[in-house]
């Protein structure tokens, strides 16, 4: 059983990431004149015992838990803007190759989570990677969200 939920995790996010998936080119990547083009950051978690889909955008953070009614809090500019910041230091061609320091989703040892960024119409995903352990060249932007999030959670 855990194969089958290890293998359509797998599956969901392998079809995101060629729907979404950047072509290679270098000067596509985020840079200081597109931050103002950043729409959403997303962060997605995917476990046997649920999911859940952080979005952020530039006034409000949408969470929405399986089989759980949605969230809406809002936030400051500033928060937005820290966001945007630390989008702006990652290389977006580089994102869907970025290698997970541990390996625990394929075991059930942790939830399997992916970043995505939308500049202007396009969405830019990461690899998948173990949830609350990112890629070193994404780990501010990830801790950062989910920051938010716990802060958001605990002062609801």
């Amino acid at each position: 059983m855990r194969v089958f939920y290890l293998l359509m995790t797998m599956c969901i996010f392998s079809s995101c990431k060629s729907q979404n998936g950047p072509s290679a080119n270098k000067e596509e990547s985020l840079n200081e004149s597109q931050n103002k083009n950043v729409k959403e950051v997303r962060y997605q978690r995917q476990a046997r015992s649920g999911s859940s889909l952080l979005v952020f955008g530039p006034k409000q953070l949408t969470i929405s838990y399986a089989n759980k009614k949605t969230q809406t809090y809002t936030y400051p500019q500033q928060e937005w803007d820290s966001i945007v910041y630390f989008a702006s230091k990652i290389d977006l061609a580089e994102m869907p190759g970025l290698k997970a320091p541990t390996q625990q989703r394929t075991y059930d040892g942790a939830a399997a989570a992916q970043l995505t960024i939308v500049v202007e119409q396009k969405a830019w995903s990461s690899s998948t990677f173990d949830d609350g352990y990112p890629p070193d060249d994404i780990s501010e932007l990830v801790h950062k969200l989910l920051s938010l999030e716990e802060d958001f959670l605990k002062n609801r």
